[in-house]
């Protein structure tokens, strides 16, 4: 993991967010900083060619929600284009505990205050900012994909390195047109001697529920490669546990790495962090079962996230490759 500290260009002089409804125009209006410029650099090569995690301390230290997500976009502007993170397109969402009268909802999810699985998400990076942390519990996971799969491999019979190579079933989630099946096909791992080829693509509960058992009979073999995957990411030598501070911004490249939250405990927003999907000018190319998931896989597209349709996936691609980054 690389620590940079974040130059002193953002303060509570810096612009509020506005809204969503004029995210596209804040984004392309978000001034270019050399010195944050130089620190993209830094942040990228250690994504893609390094540990896969990068944390920036000390970009925005107030209090203020919006000028944190003004911080937040203008960092990410450096980096990389936004997608959308939900069918309504939606940029920056907020992490944090809210009550509803949906009691499923409230266990579940970044609504929620309960654990979060070992997943990776569908974007090139994942990108957290901390405003507040919860005063209990909270902390995230990080795990290298790397390593985890290095240290799996050594503990497997040579009927489940057979099926290592295997195509797992991941539910669409209710993403499926009508008469598409309700799951796709993908290996966890793309194992690769060069890091900058590296990928994998992992969430458990995607791959076992109660749709997903009537659809797919999983083998004993994948069955024994998800319980190692679960255990081995315990282990000191392929993760750590992170507990973000105030103002720190954690990048997380989806393809190298995964992650996941433990419990916290808090009233409403007690905990909140900003979060942003992004794909980059320097990304990988992906396997062909990322199709699904990603719609480009080309090196360096636009690609990712969560669309309501791909008509509106490709308006905000035309719009933001408008913008250039470096």
């Amino acid at each position: 993991m690389l620590i940079i500290h974040c130059p002193p260009v953002y303060g509570e002089n810096y612009p509020e967010f506005n809204d969503d409804a004029y995210f596209v125009s804040s984004f392309k209006m978000s001034k270019i900083s050399s010195r944050i410029l130089k620190v993209a650099d830094k942040i990228i090569n250690e994504l893609e060619s390094g540990s896969g995690c990068v944390i920036l301390k000390n970009t925005y230290n107030g209090d203020s929600i919006n000028r944190a997500k003004s911080v937040l976009l203008n960092v990410c502007r450096h980096i990389g284009w936004p997608v959308s993170q939900t069918p309504a397109p939606k940029f920056i969402e907020e992490i944090a505990f809210r009550k509803t009268n949906n009691k499923i909802s409230e266990k579940a999810g970044y609504r929620s205050r309960a654990s979060m699985p070992l997943h990776t998400d569908r974007c090139d990076l994942n990108v957290l900012f901390c405003h507040t942390q919860a005063k209990s519990g909270g902390c995230t996971r990080v795990v290298s994909s790397i390593k985890l799969y290095d240290k799996i491999k050594k503990h497997m019979s040579q009927s489940d390195l057979d099926a290592m190579e295997s195509y797992f079933p991941f539910s669409r989630h209710g993403e499926n047109a009508e008469g598409e099946s309700c799951f796709y096909l993908s290996k966890i791992f793309h194992s690769s001697a060069r890091r900058s080829e590296f990928v994998a693509h992992y969430i458990r509960c995607f791959i076992e529920n109660d749709e997903m058992t009537k659809a797919f009979s999983l083998s004993e073999s994948m069955i024994n490669i998800l319980d190692l995957i679960d255990e081995c990411a315990k282990s000191d030598d392929v993760g750590f546990n992170l507990r973000l501070c105030k103002g720190d911004v954690l990048f997380l490249n989806s393809h190298t790495t995964l992650h996941s939250r433990e419990e916290y405990s808090g009233a409403e927003n007690e905990r909140l962090l900003l979060r942003m999907w992004l794909s980059h000018p320097l990304s990988r190319a992906l396997p062909v079962d990322f199709l699904h998931k990603f719609k480009n896989l080309s090196a360096g597209s636009y690609r990712g996230g969560i669309w309501g349709n791909e008509d509106v996936r490709l308006f905000y691609e035309e719009q933001f490759l408008q913008s250039r980054i470096r």
